[in-house]
């Protein structure tokens, strides 16, 4: 059920001071403080100062003369104004990671508890799964639109990732849901007004089995795995000096080849495939070792379980199988992702690195057989001479230059123009995430502080650094999650925590993008926070905590639109 709220949540300003130890916002990368010159003023400001200063005849006279004028020039700036307001509101909509407005305080317009986005719809709207139902949603109001009744194990897509910021901005005309037990799974295809397309029972025989796996795809499709996997599955062993030797027996060849399909939902036309037969040498390499918590410091028992996601993951961009740190892929379109040589490649959301993601400018970059990246399109293959590793920004509106910010020796972040060349090298100390691109500027955040830092898109030189968790007590520690952007500000959610003590939701940070000030917002709720943007507007997912392992797609504890007051 959504809820709508008026309380707005706490900010306060988190600009560094002038004294002490602080970091002087909007400071150089030179270290020294800009000094704006005084703005000179504009027309309308020295029209006024003119007519106070004209004699009673020249106001009558120039009245007399250029009132007609005025009239029309002031339609036809207003006229003008308003059409570019609407571009940039569109090119802000359309925009990986792009909402409307940052200016004010952040606070909750409405909220919905217990699931995550399962598609996006066009007009802004946004599809949960409740129970037996398929329930849509406005995004800008949170109002419901239509539902559906299904059945039950009811599972829709495709489902943007939130990780990708591209995704969000990827639309689906129709929704494919799977549903009902066992056995009796039937799949259902809708368009985005809620009618039924059609549907078709699922024959156990094809389907069936603990070897093959569905899910719902984009385009009215069905992804599809089959896997034989003559492997034991997850168990609870008492730890022991053997409790290795139990991974050291496992046969390396009960993992056969792995066929991943996209058909169509309704006729079960196959419109593409491809196959995955290359995994570790060792299986000690595919096994998951997590010790019971509860018999801290020596706890009693062991979870083993296979590295992997045994069901396909459908996103809008992608279709894509990962088990024991190799897999296959396709593009929606059907163009082959060819990374089943890849050690490390992964699909499902917030699985670190060797991720394959939709890349802003058209395509997607997937890990390379050597390491570093591949950008594949379908006009211009492949795209291996990177210079890094590419990191895909969170948030990216309109065209920039450099297309590519790759990542260096885990340390040096690396501008690399459309033609190849390198456009400038900045040194930063950490392995930096890119978190948003746009108006001339990158702002990344490294693993080894906790700062943000924006580098000029021209030379890669230092605008302004924003210390995340000044004043604070020794051992805090915060990590970026995901960001927006406005075109003017970016606003970047943190997970927020103690060396050796607790993590908790933390705040969003905003930041002006000219200046470096930055003000923060506390947020109240429980879950781990990520935002994303949909049809310019800000969507804050709660990540419940205790989600995690080998799974498709995270727990989602709560979703809430946030608006500026």
């Amino acid at each position: 059920m959504v809820r709508r709220r008026d309380d707005a949540m706490v900010s306060f300003d988190v600009s560094a001071d002038t004294s002490g130890d602080a970091v002087e916002q909007g400071a150089g990368h030179d270290g020294g403080a800009r000094t704006p010159e005084p703005p000179r003023p504009g027309w309308l400001e020295r029209a006024a100062a003119w007519w106070r200063a004209a004699s009673p005849r020249r106001r009558r006279a120039t009245a007399g003369v250029g009132g007609g004028a005025v009239l029309v020039l002031v339609g036809g700036l207003v006229a003008g104004g308003a059409a570019a307001a609407h571009l940039e509101s569109e090119r802000l909509r359309a925009a990986p990671g792009g909402v409307l407005s940052l200016a004010g305080e952040l606070t909750e317009a409405w909220s919905r508890d217990g699931s995550g986005v399962v598609a996006v719809l066009d007009g802004g709207r946004l599809a949960f799964v409740e129970d037996r139902t398929l329930v849509v949603h406005d995004a800008a109001d949170g109002s419901e639109v239509w539902r559906a009744a299904l059945g039950p194990d009811l599972e829709c897509g495709p489902r943007p990732r939130l990780s990708s910021g591209v995704e969000w901005t990827m639309p689906s005309t129709t929704l494919t849901c799977v549903h009902g037990d066992d056995g009796e799974r039937t799949v259902t295809v809708l368009d985005a007004d809620g009618a039924v397309v059609g549907d078709r029972v699922l024959d156990p025989e094809v389907y069936g089995g603990e070897h093959v796996r569905v899910a719902p795809a984009a385009a009215g499709g069905l992804a599809v795995v089959e896997h034989v996997i003559d492997l034991p599955g997850r168990r609870t062993v008492e730890n022991s000096p053997t409790t290795q030797q139990l991974v050291e027996e496992i046969d390396p060849n009960g993992l056969g080849a792995a066929t991943l399909r996209m058909e169509d939902a309704l006729t079960g036309q196959v419109r593409a495939e491809s196959t995955a037969n290359r995994w570790p040498m060792s299986l000690q390499d595919c096994v998951w070792f997590s010790a019971d918590a509860e018999g801290r410091p020596r706890p009693a028992t062991t979870r083993i379980e296979l590295w992997g996601v045994r069901q396909p993951v459908a996103t809008p961009s992608v279709v894509g199988y990962q088990m024991c740190q190799g897999g296959t892929g396709l593009a929606t379109d059907g163009t082959p992702l060819d990374v089943a040589d890849v050690t490390g490649v992964s699909f499902a959301d917030l699985q670190g690195l060797g991720v394959v993601e939709p890349f802003p400018g058209g395509g997607h970059v997937v890990p390379g057989p050597r390491g570093g990246t591949v950008l594949v399109t379908a006009e211009e293959g492949r795209r291996e001479d990177l210079g890094g590793r590419v990191r895909v920004p969170a948030a990216q509106v309109g065209p920039v230059e450099p297309e590519l910010v790759a990542v260096r020796e885990l340390s040096t972040a690396v501008g690399i123009g459309d033609d190849g060349a390198v456009r400038w090298e900045a040194e930063l100390g950490g392995d930096p995430d890119v978190l948003a691109r746009v108006a001339g500027t990158t702002v990344v955040a490294t693993d080894a502080s906790s700062e943000l830092v924006a580098l000029d898109d021209a030379d890669g030189s230092e605008r302004w650094r924003v210390d995340l968790v000044h004043p604070a007590p020794d051992g805090r520690w915060v990590q970026p999650t995901s960001a927006v952007t406005d075109g003017e500000r970016v606003t970047v959610a943190l997970v927020e925590g103690l060396d050796g003590g607790p993590t908790w939701a933390g705040s969003l940070v905003t930041v002006d993008l000219a200046t470096g000030e930055a003000r923060r917002t506390e947020l109240d709720g429980d879950g781990l926070p990520w935002v994303t943007a949909v049809d310019g507007h800000l969507l804050l997912h709660e990540l419940d905590p205790g989600g995690g392992g080998f799974a498709a797609w995270p727990r989602i504890a709560a979703v809430k639109m946030l608006e500026p007051r």
